[in-house]
């Protein structure tokens, strides 16, 4: 059966089917009842008055029915669209269509009507009595015109019903599109984080199995922990700070048995900031590039320092280190590393302009800086 007057739109949809045709009467009901007030007004004062109950009866029978019509009209609107290959075909179907439905509804208004009145005025002079048939010929004569246009306003209706509702499932479907599109693009840049860290990971094992082959071991065994942690990840676009920072803190402990006492590290989080939702590997690439990129390079030991704080609604999460320096980094590579760029460009496709990445040289090493929306995470 068709939804009155398609209900079926996103905005428009109620969770209940029943509620859909509650609000389907209470509306026609309403329109019933206001033009139920041009009888009740036409004869008030003649020698026939009809009272408000007769008056509000016929109304609600009258536009019962063209509620009953509407479904067929809107029905006759969704089979023959007016668009520019349709309208040709459209147009003479429902001129057809209200020359035989209005006159029905006509007939079957006054069979209702002439039985409604005569119960109404039984206690009344009778008025002059016309044949069934002869009141039909007259209300079709009055109210024929009127008929036809009132088909054609829910004809205009439900075009308009219907095109609004195309143009909000095509808006749907589109805003659909492009989420799809986004986290596919996120996925790809997620998913290349994997074998970057796993190729650099095995690198240097490599390198170390030939300088202290248990250190290598220590590591091989750290790694496999980092690989299955970051298992839990899969298939996420957003995490816990708590989560992304245990990852860290396994991947930190990966490279002290590089490093060994070249690798001084510090965490400085804010407890208030553990459940902000976070990007997944979002601190991990940066954290691996202040290690590669700025503290391997440099004579001795250095320091690297990962930092949250909740700034009213936003986040701020900083990478430091005391390494080379930004200028001497791009003197030796001519680049910064795939991770500061896979950052930037996740950031910008999840949260758009609403969020901030920068890289500034402190002169005693790099700061990368991130602020985004703070929202507590749904994750567990």
């Amino acid at each position: 059966m068709s939804e009155p007057w398609g209900f079926r739109s996103a905005k428009l949809t109620f969770e209940r089917p029943l509620a859909k045709w509650f609000v389907f009467v209470i509306a026609w009901t309403l329109v019933g009842a206001f033009f139920a007030t041009r009888w009740y007004f036409i004869y008030k004062g003649t020698s026939t008055p009809m009272s408000w109950m007769e008056s509000l009866t016929l109304g609600l029978i009258e536009w019962y029915l063209w509620a009953l019509i509407s479904l067929v009209v809107f029905r006759l609107c969704r089979r023959f669209p007016l668009d520019s290959a349709g309208w040709r075909q459209a147009l003479p179907i429902l001129a057809v269509a209200a020359v035989i439905i209005v006159p029905l509804q006509i007939t079957a208004y006054t069979s209702i009507h002439v039985p409604v009145d005569a119960y109404f005025m039984s206690n009344q002079p009778s008025p002059v009595q016309r044949s069934l048939w002869s009141t039909c010929v007259v209300m079709l004569k009055s109210k024929f015109h009127v008929g036809v246009l009132t088909f054609g306003l829910m004809a205009i209706a439900s075009y308009a019903f219907l095109l609004y509702r195309k143009y909000r499932e095509e808006e749907l479907r589109a805003s659909e599109l492009k989420t799809q599109l986004v986290n596919a693009q996120l996925n790809t840049l997620r998913t290349q984080l994997h074998p970057h860290f796993l190729f650099n990971s095995l690198n240097a094992v490599s390198t170390l199995m030939q300088e202290d082959v248990e250190a290598a071991d220590r590591m091989l065994m750290r790694l496999s922990d980092l690989l299955r942690l970051s298992l839990h990840g899969v298939g996420k676009q957003k995490v816990p700070l708590r989560e992304e920072l245990e990852f860290v803190q396994r991947y930190l402990d990966v490279e002290r048995v590089r490093f060994s006492d070249r690798l001084h590290t510090s965490l400085q989080i804010d407890p208030a900031t553990t459940d902000a939702a976070v990007p997944y590997l979002l601190l991990q690439p940066l954290v691996e590039n202040a290690i590669r990129h700025g503290i391997s390079p440099k004579p001795g030991s250095g320091t690297v320092t990962v930092s949250s704080q909740r700034v009213g609604e936003r986040l701020l999460l900083q990478v430091v280190d005391d390494g080379i320096g930004l200028q001497t980094q791009k003197d030796r590579t001519g680049e910064s590393g795939v991770g500061l760029a896979n950052t930037r460009e996740r950031l910008q496709m999840l949260y758009g302009d609403n969020c901030c990445f920068s890289l500034s040289d402190t002169g005693d090493g790099v700061t990368v800086r991130i602020e985004i929306p703070f929202e507590v995470s749904t994750s567990s």
